[in-house]
């Protein structure tokens, strides 16, 4: 790390038995030695390396700042320590911050809390280093005076000399240490007052960025809030909603047992495949192949904080609608008692319900056009929803009539479907409807849901931000990447292993 030019940092928390603990990563850009490089540049090969896991005490900002610290400081004084160590001094945090110019973390309000106390550091050390570089230039007869000034102040602050003559010489190293720091900074100040703006950029820039997956996974759940609350406005009918096990009985004998519940999400037939030993296991697998007679794999893991996944599973849903169908009266049929389970029967009966189906569509719809090539192309993917939300009319009517070049024009970036067989099954449903304005109304609410939640969500790519305005090759230095995967594997891994 001491020797590039530049880097950043990553970081991400979790708990395990009331325990926290936080992941860390350091990014920068090495030299390409193959090619001779013996110091990094814009074009270097951009790395990642683990700093490791902290054990923390707490959740606050201030917790996992000092936990970061002593990583670092840890880390330099175990190579300066090194018999073939290079360094002629040891690598510390208040050293790192000189090259740190920026931070990517989720959008959780103390990594933000964290981040701007990491670039209040970054500038006190600065001014700090301004102020020893200006006392080290300075002619003996201006250095005694600022000496003479301040120790002045300092025996006038506790009192007289009688009084600080009386203190205990640890309290007396301090106040020394304290009055050399006050002479550093306010040297430092006067310095920095004088620079123009781009060198007070190049000290104090630092960056902070949030995690893309985390953006669209905030934007399926803001989309579906959205799309969800519709139904209550406009006084639609509501997918059919689902009891569990326990309250099933109860419910059946109160409220019409179609209408009780919860709606169906791919998190239940996630439910019933995932798991090899509980659920249907290689079963959905080997039956879905012979009744389309192609291979077709498990179905998508379903995870909340895994990206993508539930716009992968409702394509799913759909695409093998009425294999699943099939394959869940075969289970049921094939039992020595036929009957349902509670899951099976809520599976069922959701892919069944018109409502419920056209939630699906819309998922896989906004997966499909929205969900590819991430990165830093956020007002791209603003102006994108906003585009869809404009068209979203014309483009169902396209959808039903299966016109060509669809993803051409209607996905972002121009990419392809991905997903082909899942866009069918929605144009099928679509052309089944009598009426679409639902399928219509659910999305334009998805889409608008899941556009504020981008605006809110991508605020650090704001015109005018500081992303904004950095040169490029200053982004090309600050380079992060687009995702916190290394941080969530790490810690994955560390509560595997607990």
């Amino acid at each position: 790390m001491a020797g590039v030019p530049s880097l950043t940092i990553s970081v991400d928390g979790t708990s395990h038995k009331h325990q926290e603990f936080e992941g860390q990563h350091v990014h920068l850009r090495v030299p390409n030695y193959s090619q001779g490089e013996t110091m990094a540049n814009a074009s270097s090969t951009p790395a990642t390396r683990v700093l490791g896991v902290t054990s923390l005490t707490g959740k606050s900002a201030d917790t996992s700042l000092e936990g970061l610290e002593n990583r670092i400081n840890g880390i330099g004084e175990r190579a300066a320590s090194a018999p073939s160590s290079k360094w002629g001094d040891i690598f510390t945090f208040t050293k790192c911050l000189k090259l740190l110019k920026g931070m990517m973390s989720d959008h959780a309000s103390t990594e933000k809390s964290k981040a701007e106390k990491i670039a209040a550091r970054k500038h006190h050390e600065a001014i700090q280093e301004l102020g020893a570089q200006e006392l080290l230039g300075m002619a003996p007869e201006e250095l005694r005076s600022l000496l003479h000034r301040h120790a002045v102040a300092k025996i006038e602050g506790v009192g007289g000399f009688q009084q600080y003559m009386e203190m205990d010489p640890v309290q007396c190293a301090q106040l020394d240490a304290a009055q050399h720091e006050t002479m550093k900074c306010e040297l430092g100040e006067e310095i920095y007052a004088t620079l123009d703006q781009e060198a007070r950029e190049e000290l104090d820039i630092f960056l902070w960025a949030g995690c893309c997956c985390h953006k669209d996974q905030n934007s399926f759940e803001g989309g579906n809030h959205k799309m969800v609350g519709l139904y209550k406005k406009l006084g639609l009918e509501q997918p059919i909603l689902l009891a569990n096990k326990a309250d099933t009985a109860t419910i059946a004998r109160i409220l019409d047992p179609s209408r009780s519940g919860k709606p169906l999400s791919p998190d239940d037939e996630g439910r019933c495949q995932a798991d090899d030993k509980k659920g249907l296991g290689d079963d959905y697998s080997v039956f879905l192949s012979g009744f389309y007679q192609t291979t077709v794999g498990q179905f998508s893991r379903v995870h909340h904080s895994r990206f993508g996944s539930v716009g992968e599973a409702a394509a799913d849903l759909l695409e093998f609608h009425d294999g699943i169908t099939n394959l869940l009266e075969d289970v049921r049929d094939g039992k020595t008692k036929v009957s349902w389970t509670n899951l099976e029967k809520n599976i069922y009966n959701g892919l069944h319900d018109n409502p419920t189906l056209s939630e699906l569509c819309v998922l896989t719809i906004y997966h499909q056009l929205s969900a590819l090539n991430l990165g830093p192309l956020h007002n791209d993917i603003c102006s994108h929803c906003q585009f869809l939300i404009e068209k979203a009319d014309i483009f169902l009517e396209d959808l039903a009539a299966k016109k060509s070049c669809l993803s051409n024009y209607y996905c972002f970036g121009g990419h392809q479907f991905t997903r082909l067989g899942a866009i069918n099954a929605v144009s099928d449903f679509v052309q089944e409807q009598v009426n679409c304005s639902l399928v219509h109304q659910l999305l334009v609410a998805f889409l608008q849901g899941a556009l504020a939640t981008w605006v809110r969500f991508s605020t650090e790519f704001a015109p005018g931000g500081l992303i904004d305005l950095a040169s490029i090759d200053f982004r090309l230095f600050a380079w992060m990447p687009a995702t916190n995967d290394h941080n969530e594997g790490l810690l994955g891994l560390l509560r595997r292993t607990l």
